[in-house]
């Protein structure tokens, strides 16, 4: 197939097509077709995308082309390939978009080439190909496509589609195609597509894992309220992890350990609190049907206590149904589920009456860790006989606010608790000494040590503890680390914090891990992490609506400043790289040591890599 079919485009509305602009039109088109055929993307450096004016610069390699519509937006970049992908607001199909990217051709200068017209908002980029969607008129529904620049070819491998996932260093793709109303997945590969799942609700991508893979939820199609959770590789079936999921930290997940939660009947239905001595037998209640002579005149006993029967029975329904509703809707829950961890390939039961809202941490690899708040759930006195008599005086809706009350106050908290898996087993523990609602947990990566903010009385200001793990699987005593911390985030092994002086809004970084504390800068004001252990401290900031501030690269024990007065919210870095605008408006990276000025009167940084 070719790079772009060659088609009769429509125009746009408020202007026709004259015979100039079709000739435009159709040099525009075979200049896709031709999609540079002799062209090799020379070696690029840094890749930028700017704001100046209404316009936008792109730049390459210390080359650039400026995009003179304003509409130009969801700038990413392709480094491998040496291109930058963007969208406009379409010239040929009203509100949809037309997806273009830029490269440096063999003589060194930046070009754009149209990738497609008239397609969905946003596209993502896997391994130097484009998947999107696009609107299909003949099927009055969205087609996914999937363009590879460097073969210039576009396949549509399916109509009807609602979403696609493509995984990095994975061949092929999978996607969503809707029938009706069902959700099923497809995977396509080798210019083939076959279903992998019905009644799929949520897709889940890993990229981060060793072997990439998806993690997708699907209803049961005979009990919409059970819900299945698997696992996908491309080279295999799908693996049911759970066929009675209640919840998952799928945003925890990384590749190591996955943390779900079963959804038992009882344990999500308002009866694990609220007795319903009537639920079987109103099972057996039908309308009763009249007849004879004394049923005509109303004095047919057993009838009239028949339809009393069915009346309280349909009563009861009424408030089954409403509070079945809250349920399906979670609002409304006891917290009795039961933790489970996926790991190593197999799944292990962790914790037991754990409330998923209650969790502080979980250790995303190594060992599965977690804090959360342990809870139990006593059944109430009241059961379904004093909603029935509260619903004879008041609505549905007043006995199931009664309702949700009642299991409120059967929810007995017990402090924080600390479970872990392992040889042994699955291990709970205690966690004394911290108020949940005041602290904050974190986990380093290695799982030997658990990071604990404290809030102190002191607005805007925390203690720092750390508890280390044993080979038991117990916490250990904690440790006071410091005091007045104001801002910190966790990477690796250790936790990065800023130590503010008192009185003032500035003070010391330092990095803490087993191996103990280091100081990184001092008199800062925040700090920045880029990843690779490289750290930038924020320094002599203004206080303005769009602040400026002095920037230094701390790393390898030394702290080297960057550029001085520095608009904060421009700053994006890779590593020991950075791109960033000064106060007057000048364009800057500083790639090797080295700060280079790139372009001056400049209103925004929307693309860094």
């Amino acid at each position: 197939m070719a790079f772009i079919k060659k088609k009769t485009l429509p125009a746009k509305r408020e202007l026709p097509l004259t015979i100039l602009g079709v000739l435009v039109l159709i040099l525009g088109t075979a200049a896709v077709l031709y999609f540079l055929l002799h062209h090799a993307a020379p070696e690029v450096g840094s890749m930028l995308a700017y704001r100046k004016g209404s316009s936008t610069v792109l730049e390459l390699g210390g080359r650039s082309l400026t995009v003179a519509d304003a509409s130009a937006e969801g700038f990413q970049a392709d480094p491998d390939a040496g291109r930058i992908f963007y969208n406009t607001a379409s010239s040929y199909a009203d509100g949809s978009y037309d997806l273009f990217y830029a490269y440096s051709d063999t003589n060194g200068s930046v070009q754009t080439k149209l990738v497609d017209y008239g397609v969905r908002r946003g596209f993502d980029l896997k391994d130097g190909k484009v998947y999107y969607l696009k609107f299909d008129a003949a099927s009055g529904a969205d087609a996914g496509c999937v363009c590879d620049p460097d073969a210039h070819k576009i396949e549509t491998f399916s109509t009807n589609v609602q979403s696609i996932y493509a995984l990095k260093g994975v061949d092929g793709l999978w996607f969503i195609k809707l029938h009706g109303d069902t959700k099923v997945l497809y995977r396509y590969a080798d210019g083939a597509a076959s279903e992998v799942a019905r009644n799929v609700q949520a897709v889940y991508p890993c990229e981060t894992a060793e072997r990439p893979h998806l993690l997708y939820e699907s209803r049961d199609e005979n009990n919409q309220s059970k819900r299945a959770l698997y696992l996908l590789y491309s080279d295999a079936q799908p693996e049911l992890l759970c066929d009675d999921l209640y919840d998952a930290l799928y945003a925890e997940y990384t590749g190591g350990n996955l943390y779900f939660f079963t959804s038992a009947v009882e344990n999500i239905s308002w009866s694990y609190v609220i007795a319903d001595p009537y639920a079987a037998h109103d099972k057996t209640v039908t309308k009763p049907r009249g007849s004879g002579f004394f049923y005509w005149l109303g004095w047919d006993n057993e009838y009239n206590t028949a339809l009393a029967e069915y009346n309280e029975k349909l009563q009861r329904d009424e408030i089954r149904e409403a509070l079945d509703a809250l349920v399906e809707s979670g609002e409304f829950k006891a917290p009795v589920f039961n933790a489970y961890v996926y790991h190593n390939g197999v799944v292990d039961a962790i914790a037991e009456h754990i409330d998923p809202s209650r969790i502080s941490a979980v250790a995303a690899q190594g060992t599965p860790m977690l804090v959360y708040e342990s809870v139990d759930v006593t059944a109430s006195e009241i059961d379904m006989s004093a909603l029935a008599a509260m619903a004879e005086r008041s609505s549905v809706d007043e006995v199931v606010e009664y309702a949700k009350s009642i299991v409120a106050d059967s929810i007995k908290t017990h402090g924080l608790a600390f479970a872990a898996y392992g040889e042994q087993g699955a291990a709970k523990t205690a966690l004394t000494g911290y108020d949940r609602s005041k602290t904050a947990f974190s986990f380093a990566q290695d799982g030997s040590l658990l990071f604990a903010f404290v809030r102190e009385n002191t607005p805007g200001k925390l203690t720092l503890y750390a508890t280390g793990i044993g080979t038991d699987l117990k916490p250990t005593a904690r440790r006071d680390i410091a005091a007045g911390v104001s801002s910190y985030r966790c990477s690796g092994e250790s936790v990065y914090y800023l130590k503010t002086d008192v009185g003032k809004n500035t003070g010391d970084v330092y990095a803490f891990n087993a191996q103990g504390s280091i100081k990184l800068s001092n008199a800062a004001s925040a700090f920045l992490l880029a990843g690779d252990g490289k750290l930038y401290a924020i320094k002599n900031d203004t206080a303005a609506n769009d602040p400026t501030a002095d920037y230094y690269l701390c790393a390898d024990g030394e702290e080297t400043l960057i550029a001085q007065n520095v608009v904060v919210s421009s700053f994006q870095a890779k590593d020991d790289r950075a791109a960033f605008i000064r106060g007057d408006g000048t364009l800057c990276i500083y790639v090797n040591g080295v700060c280079s000025e790139v372009d001056s009167d400049v209103n925004s940084l929307l693309l860094f890599s």
